[in-house]
């Protein structure tokens, strides 16, 4: 008994009655100083900014679809959105976990610099476009330009990239990444990722 663990804090925003001024002040400025690590957020209905600029280890349950730049700018924080997401979700992404559960829009995870993204669906274009560190899981496909001006980093995708995606693997480094155009293969001799789990 005595190596029983208390029940963490849970805090739960409706968005369909609370803000989401109220909901992004509490995870800013609250959540920590108050003892919650848990944060449920029901309704979103689309919203846009949904747990963006996390700088604490807290972990974002989000039940329903968001818009634009969800978990973007993401720090030490872990955020589900059990939905889709809308453009620039984890965009500029530091560090912590974004999980999106459904399928993300264009520009996920857009100059991530560390950190962990994790798409159970396909992303849209430019999935990882200028990607400077992070770590991207893609069980389905991704579209056009993704990986486009990579530096560092990596992307798994699990499904087929599209044709004109900038992803190519290198022998040299395990980092998915952008070639320069000067230096790019012809589309015929593009030596595309195996894709994992599918065949």
């Amino acid at each position: 008994m005595a190596n029983l663990r208390p029940l963490p804090k849970v805090r739960e925003f409706d968005l369909a009655r609370d803000s989401l001024r109220d909901l992004n002040f509490f995870l800013h400025k609250q959540a920590v100083a108050e003892g919650f690590s848990h944060v449920r957020v029901i309704n979103p209905d689309g919203a846009h900014s949904v747990a963006c600029g996390l700088d604490a280890h807290v972990d974002v349950q989000i039940h329903g679809h968001v818009g634009y730049y969800a978990a973007g700018m993401n720090q030490h924080a872990s955020v589900t959105v059990h939905g889709n997401a809308g453009p620039g979700a984890a965009e500029n992404m530091m560090s912590g976990r974004v999980h999106v559960k459904g399928f993300a829009s264009t520009a996920a995870g857009a100059s991530a610099h560390g950190g962990l993204l994790i798409v159970d669906g396909d992303a849209s274009l430019r999935c990882g476009i200028s990607l400077k560190g992070a770590d991207i899981v893609v069980g389905g496909s991704v579209g056009s330009f993704s990986a486009f001006m990579a530096q560092a980093g990596r992307i798994v995708i699990c499904g087929t990239p599209r044709t004109h995606s900038a992803i190519r693997c290198t022998r040299r480094s395990s980092m998915c990444g952008a070639k320069s155009a000067r230096s790019a293969p012809t589309r015929a001799s593009s030596p595309w990722p195996i894709p994992i789990g599918r065949r």
